[in-house]
């Protein structure tokens, strides 16, 4: 097993809740991309272009671990 840290991102809408975690090579790294995430463009939130509607994204860095 591998520790491994995640930047998990997550995006809340009035459809529901996504999410998709991505390998980093570091937490510095990893909190970098994060800050990206939570503090782009419009402050999180994003358009949804079909219905009308807006969804919030957020991004959060975890440890967990990676099978060999």
């Amino acid at each position: 097993m591998l520790n491994v840290v995640y930047l998990v991102i997550f995006v809340l809408g009035n459809n529901g809740v996504t999410s998709q975690a991505i390998p980093q090579a570091n937490m510095q790294q990893c909190q970098i991309n994060a800050r990206i995430y939570n503090t782009g463009k419009d402050n999180g939130i994003l358009p949804n272009r079909r219905s009308g509607s807006e969804a919030t994204q957020l991004a959060q860095c975890i440890v967990g671990v990676m099978q060999k």
